[in-house]
């Protein structure tokens, strides 16, 4: 049902109890749906107790997209109005009890097909193909495989899939004890300080998306310490375990510098080409790559124990 508006935006109404049943049938959170439409949980919270009969139909079109139906799902249905009927013409009547069994059998098989055909309707109606399957996606992780204490080091989480059409996922990312993320591209939703995690909700179009992060590991870890990265994506709705995110998961502790793949005190060519070819990626992040291309240009470096921070050779 939608209301005219002259004077504002197209408004339509909604059925709130209907839209909290299929998110919690989709075993979707308000979060993840609020994050969808663009408004807050208290929001949805008060579409779905009848708070906001009517919203915009441009956050309705939203909110079916985020729970996987079509807009009329959504939609309030308006009750019949029991006055407009008619009475059953007793002349009819008379001459249906006339027509004997044939007629009454022929009734009942007419019935039996409406009913399933309605019941058919109404399943594709408020599941429309496809809604209830996991959409595939394959998650890998791009990590140093060592780094020096108390040294900025980037990760990225490649997000491909075959999919066509658009949808929404949500990334956890859980780092080691004594490691913590700076800052993240894009900005994470949330972070969660008891199991160290961060978390991004975000909506993906295209083959292939990226989600990175700057990270650094307290000065107090020890050389030779291996500290272990692990995360899931859960794509769509949540049908059954999360995806793994793959790749390198380990970080080694030492005094190389993240970049220096073969831990010969330099930067090579090779080396510097895949800095820049792969960390190219993160676009809101910025990397010290003066000090790589300075230490690439030079000599090599070396680890400065008193103040933490490395020396470039001349």
């Amino acid at each position: 049902m939608t209301d005219q508006n002259l004077t504002g935006p197209p408004m339509i109404k909604i059925d709130g109890f209907k839209i909290k049943q299929l998110r919690e049938t989709k075993g979707l959170t308000q979060l993840y749906i609020a994050t969808v439409v663009e408004v807050t949980t208290d929001t949805i919270s008060r579409w779905e107790n009848k708070r906001y009969p009517s919203i915009k139909k441009e956050n309705g079109l939203k909110l079916a997209e985020a729970l996987e139906v079509e807009l009329e799902a959504i939609l309030e249905k308006q009750s019949p109005d029991t006055n407009s009927q008619s009475s059953p013409d007793p002349t009819k009547l008379l001459e249906q009890k006339s027509s004997g069994k044939n007629l009454s059998r022929r009734q009942l098989i007419i019935t039996i097909g409406a009913i399933l055909v309605v019941g058919t309707i109404l399943h594709l109606y408020l599941f429309p193909p496809g809604s209830g399957k996991q959409i595939p996606v394959i998650a890998s992780r791009i990590l140093p495989s060592h780094t020096a204490p108390g040294q900025i080091f980037p990760v990225i989480i490649q997000i491909e899939t075959k999919s066509a059409a658009p949808f929404s996922l949500i990334i956890k990312e859980t780092l080691p004890p004594r490691c913590s993320a700076i800052k993240g591209d894009p900005t994470f939703t949330a972070t969660t300080e008891q199991d160290n995690s961060l978390h991004w909700i975000s909506r993906i179009s295209g083959q292939k998306s990226y989600f990175s992060y700057l990270a650094r590991c307290a000065t107090e870890v020890k050389d030779g310490e291996i500290l272990v990265f692990q995360g899931t994506v859960t794509p769509g709705k949540k049908s059954g375990s999360p995806t793994t995110i793959l790749g390198p998961a380990k970080l080694l502790i030492n005094y190389f510098h993240w970049a220096d793949e073969n831990r010969d005190g330099n930067i090579d060519d090779d080396e510097i080409l895949t800095v820049y070819d792969r960390f190219n990626l993160i676009k809101g992040l910025e990397l010290d790559r003066t000090q790589l291309d300075e230490i690439w240009a030079g000599q090599g470096y070396q680890w400065d124990e008193k103040s933490g921070r490395y020396l470039v050779l001349p």
